[in-house]
């Protein structure tokens, strides 16, 4: 009996050993890098400031404010838009949409484009403020649509790039792919050139689309999706 239990208490022994071995193997966290002391070379002034609207709360969106010439294009997340004097802050006008914005702000050619929770891109007149086209996607949009003046690229949160009539926002072409199967919420905003789409996907893809049609001219794998959903 003495030999048995002597046996058992040796076998856990060498487990906690082995488990203690283990663990001295497994790979350390690096320490921060200690903080050096600088000489301020650049004192920032606030030239002015302009309260948009609403903040996010709980729910993070990419609400980017965009510089085009003299103008500052931004919204806030309950849909109020604005166009200011770069100089100044001052509003040149205002645009409240009434819809949840989680997109935005893209502008070029004329247009000021957002994106909503509601799977709407919403084109607005860069001059005016005034609604040009409402079209319909597929899911949530959550980064800035772009444009090349021919064609507004958008992607889509469930991984889909969709190409729209930059006049009516009819949509001429889409493209789809299958997305990861974890993805952390958000989308990088294509970069449009006259001929080419270019996006990023969750799968590690990037894309390069045909701005006419939507037709892949090159793709390449650029990461490899991982994680765990447990």
């Amino acid at each position: 009996m003495r030999d048995v239990i002597g046996w058992k208490h040796a076998a856990v022994l060498s487990l906690a050993i082995l488990a203690a071995g283990c663990s001295s193997n497994s790979k350390k966290e690096l320490p921060p890098a200690e903080l050096t002391k600088f000489t301020e070379e650049v004192v920032l002034q606030k030239q002015w400031s302009r309260s948009i609207g609403d903040g996010q709360g709980d729910t993070w969106n990419m609400l980017v404010p965009v510089i085009e010439n003299d103008r500052i294009f931004a919204s806030d997340v309950t849909g109020v838009v604005m166009s200011l004097d770069r100089m100044n802050g001052d509003v040149i006008w205002k645009k409240d949409l009434e819809k949840p914005v989680s997109g935005a702000v893209g502008v070029g050619y004329g247009m000021v484009l957002l994106g909503t929770l509601k799977g709407e891109v919403i084109a607005l007149d860069s001059s005016t403020g005034e609604q040009k086209w409402t079209a319909r996607v597929t899911s949530e949009v959550l980064a800035p649509p772009s444009t090349n003046g021919d064609v507004v690229v958008v992607q889509t949160q469930d991984d889909r790039v969709i190409g729209l009539d930059a006049a009516t926002g009819d949509r001429r072409w889409i493209y789809e792919s299958t997305p990861a199967v974890l993805t952390l919420r958000g989308t990088g905003a294509p970069i449009v050139t006259n001929r080419l789409a270019v996006a990023g996907l969750s799968s590690g893809k990037v894309v390069a689309l045909d701005t006419s049609n939507g037709v892949p001219v090159w793709e390449q794998r650029v990461a490899i999706p991982q994680g765990r959903s447990e």
